[in-house]
């Protein structure tokens, strides 16, 4: 017979794959928008300073102007949607702008800019592509990760580890990474929140998926 607090974990482990999945999902359509509709702010220095937006990031950064980056981000989509076909072009469309408007392609960390050690090292191009770069595909849809249930403070407490050719990290009873690194493969595959097993109290966490 199933243990009842053990199903309940069960439970609330694949509710959260479920969250991951969604958010995912909904993030690569931002990130593909973010590709077209950052171009024209990128180009035309559309940034200003601001207080960051979240505790866990203070500070001031830099952020993609809201009103502009709507009106490119609802075109961008709006053009994907025609691409796709079907009734994508109004739901992309304001995907989009809602994206622009709300900063899920600012960064509250290093700004839309980049960090220092970043822009140092790609100093040989123009500010604009610097930003464009990082913002679009280095860092794509950064502030997505501040969507409610996403970001983690992590509680040490609370972290379970599996070791294994799969190892499996669980925290606060329902976020789960797993690491998958058999020998036959030069890389490590991950997914889930991106939970370091020896993560100490007060490390940030948030949905990842690739290779290490």
């Amino acid at each position: 017979m199933t243990d009842p607090a053990e199903q309940a974990t069960r439970s609330k482990i694949i509710l959260g794959w479920i969250y991951w999945g969604l958010y995912q999902t909904l993030a690569s359509f931002v990130m593909v928008i973010g590709w077209l509709a950052l171009l024209l702010p990128a180009a035309c220095h559309a940034w200003h300073d601001r207080p960051s937006r979240t505790v866990h990031y203070p500070g001031t950064v830099a952020a993609w102007d809201p009103i502009f980056t709507a009106m490119t981000g609802g075109v961008a989509g709006c053009a994907l949607g025609l691409i796709l076909g079907g009734g994508w072009a109004i739901a992309l469309a304001l995907l989009g702008a809602i994206s622009g408007a709300v900063g899920l392609w600012d960064n509250e960390e290093d700004g839309v800019t980049g960090s220092k050690a970043y822009r140092a090292a790609h100093d040989k191009l123009p500010l604009w592509l610097i930003a464009y770069i990082w913002s679009a595909w280095r860092n794509s849809d950064n502030d997505f990760r501040f969507l409610p249930l996403a970001f983690l403070v992590i509680d040490a407490k609370q972290i379970v580890v599996d070791a294994g050719t799969t190892r499996t990290v669980i925290a606060h009873g329902w976020r789960q990474y797993v690491l998958y690194h058999p020998k036959w493969l030069p890389v490590v595959l991950r997914a889930g929140w991106l939970i370091n097993p020896d993560a100490a109290s007060g490390d940030y966490a948030w949905p990842v998926a690739g290779i290490l």
